[in-house]
């Protein structure tokens, strides 16, 4: 495992790129990352292009090395010389065999670098006037909320001074520094308790202008038991992160590592399984206030940085999918080796679906009619719960619930994003209901009941079935069933139908054991607006294959009458037609429309 390296490391980078005449070198740079996982100090030098520097790198540290083209690395072990060769865009790291003598260097491979060869580097980056080894600046902007209990000139001073370290951290990793240019503050809704609606409540009150990222320090929060959000971004290139300030709960060590941790997404760094990682998934678990401790990025991450880096220093970018399709193919086979790692984790899979969204990969996959698209998102289902299935008895437990059925909507985005413009968003829809749906209430509708055999016969659905898991949302099978299917019957029918049939379904239940259930109406009827939406605004697929909340998109069951039977359905709310009832459903729309998924449609 690697720690990061010391304070004294960018100058001797700098050193070396003066030495090496890389300052005035074209406007893209490469990159090499060494590490150290020995327990001892390793002196070796990298030669590229004809020029060569000695480093010593102590143990435990990294260094990340701008290179011209390919390097060699050369190091003393086994009483000789050897020498091991980096394409450029490459990790390794010093490690003791395992008799825990001679020294060897080995190189974290990733699959498919034979893609990446093939698509060709891009020569158009405007030259800057100066090529500064810092490379990008990110100008920040520091906010807190009217929670804070510090006035401003005690804050201020302190939150510069932690971003000045986040600076420097990110100076040895990637060549990024960040500059503060405004302080100010907002006042946030007491009312929020729920770190993502704060997060949106952050982006939608504060202006990052004049810097290109706004941080949010937060103190409203109540200390809570277990498990929770200690920060946020939205995705890369997001221009706000929120972070929680909790002043007696957190070091100023662990602060400044959520701060790191945040700041790397930002970069597209993903989640890490190397423990001492800044990118680790769960950061609270006192490791910064060791004695000692460097906080830091992985190698594999250090890597990511320093591509992502790159192409902001040379351009201005506000979304990852504009990243160069150079890069893109760079940076698709790391993710994949960080999924294959971290099976249960959506960060790295969410990274290359952001990174694929915009409309790039539409047409890519051929698909004859909706069928054959609903085939394709169905696959993609089958394909993410095979390999969240796979996760059982490793060192990840596999996902379940609301975070399965989020894996789920995500994945069949990604692949819907692969097909045409007129076929992407009922594609999506219908392979959902397929695959997360109740089949017998699909069949119900004359139009859709034709297909369903089409799309998936017997035998598929079995396999299907038996990997499926448990997905949910707000913790219930049926919501998710309701949801699905409610929007493939407005997509392929009609909202009407999908109202009609939503009601005589539970009309029918009040007549058996489960009774007639408002929480599953509002889930119908969160369906039929989810697909609306998306027959508007079929980009939409974009940001739910980045990051789909279920919670957004459809009512919790609290406060909903359910189970009643026939008799207590018509005492209390008569037919469909009855004002009563009518009051009821004009209630759950207005909820539906409020929540963050859809924005006060209506």
């Amino acid at each position: 495992m690697a720690l990061m390296a010391d304070c004294k490391l960018p100058l001797i980078l700098s050193t070396w790129l003066a030495l090496c005449g890389l300052v005035q070198s074209r406007a893209a740079a490469d990159v090499i990352v060494v590490s150290n996982r020995t327990s001892s100090a390793i002196p070796f030098s990298a030669t590229s292009d004809g020029k060569s520097e000695n480093f010593s790198l102590a143990a435990g540290d990294l260094a990340p090395i701008r290179v011209r083209d390919a390097a060699v690395i050369a190091y003393r072990s086994r009483g000789g010389v050897q020498r091991f060769r980096l394409a450029p865009n490459s990790v390794c790291f010093f490690a003791q065999d395992q008799s825990g003598g001679a020294v060897q260097l080995h190189e974290i491979g990733f699959g498919g670098r034979n893609e990446v060869t093939e698509t060709p580097r891009p020569e158009t980056f405007p030259a800057p006037e100066t090529f500064s080894t810092d490379g990008a600046t990110i100008t920040v902007k520091i906010l807190v909320d009217d929670d804070q209990p510090l006035v401003q000139r005690v804050w201020e001073p302190e939150l510069r001074k932690r971003i000045a370290a986040c600076s420097d951290i990110l100076r040895r990793h990637c060549f990024v520094r960040l500059k503060v240019v405004a302080a100010g503050s907002w006042d946030s809704d007491d009312a929020t308790t729920d770190f993502s609606k704060a997060l949106r409540e952050f982006e939608r009150e504060v202006d990052a202008g004049p810097a290109q990222l706004a941080i949010g320090f937060t103190s409203q929060f109540h200390v809570t038991r277990g498990r929770t959000n200690l920060g946020g971004i939205r995705e890369p290139f997001s221009r706000h992160i929120l972070i929680r300030e909790w002043r007696h709960r957190a070091s100023e060590s662990g602060r400044l590592e959520l701060l790191v941790h945040e700041l790397g997404h930002y970069l597209g760094a993903a989640h890490s399984p190397e423990q001492i990682s800044a990118m680790r998934p769960v950061l609270a678990d006192k490791q910064a206030n060791a004695v000692g401790f460097r906080v830091g990025y992985d190698p594999v991450n250090t890597l990511i940085a320093n591509l992502v880096a790159e192409e902001l220093r040379n351009r201005d970018l506000v979304k990852y999918h504009q990243l160069t399709p150079w890069t893109k193919a760079q940076l698709t086979p790391i993710y994949a080796e960080i999924a294959r790692t971290l099976p249960k984790d959506p960060a790295a899979p969410q990274f290359v679906a952001l990174m694929n969204a915009g409309g790039s990969r539409r047409g890519a996959v051929s698909a004859s009619g909706v069928v054959g698209g609903a085939r394709h998102v169905l696959a993609a289902v089958l394909a993410a719960a095979e390999a969240n299935r796979a996760a059982t008895g490793g060192l990840a437990e596999p996902l379940d619930g609301d975070p399965l059925a989020e894996l789920y909507f995500r994945q069949a985005a990604s692949a819907a994003l692969e097909l045409e413009d007129k076929l992407a968003a009922p594609a999506y829809l219908l392979g959902l209901a397929v695959a997360l749906g109740q089949p017998d209430t699909l069949a119900r509708s004359p139009v859709v009941a034709k297909l369903l055999g089409a799309i998936e016969n017997p035998q598929q659905r079995k396999r299907r079935a038996a990997v499926l898991g448990n997905p949910t949302m707000h913790g219930r099978a049926d919501l998710l069933a309701h949801f699905v299917v409610s929007a493939a019957l407005a997509a392929t029918g009609g909202s009407k139908l999908a109202e009609s049939a939503g009601f005589l379904k539970e009309y029918a239940d009040a007549g058996g054991d489960s009774g007639f259930s408002f929480a599953d109406l509002a889930a119908d009827y969160a369906g039929i607006q989810f697909a609306v939406k998306l027959g508007r605004s079929p980009d939409l697929l974009n940001e739910i294959a980045g990051s789909f909340v279920a919670a957004d998109y459809v009512l919790s069951d609290q406060g909903l009458p359910e189970g009643l039977s026939s008799a207590q359905f018509v005492l209390q709310y008569g037919t469909s037609t009855d004002e009563r009832f009518l009051e009821m459903r004009e209630n759950i729309l207005l909820q539906v429309a409020g929540l963050p998924g859809y924005a006060g449609a209506r």
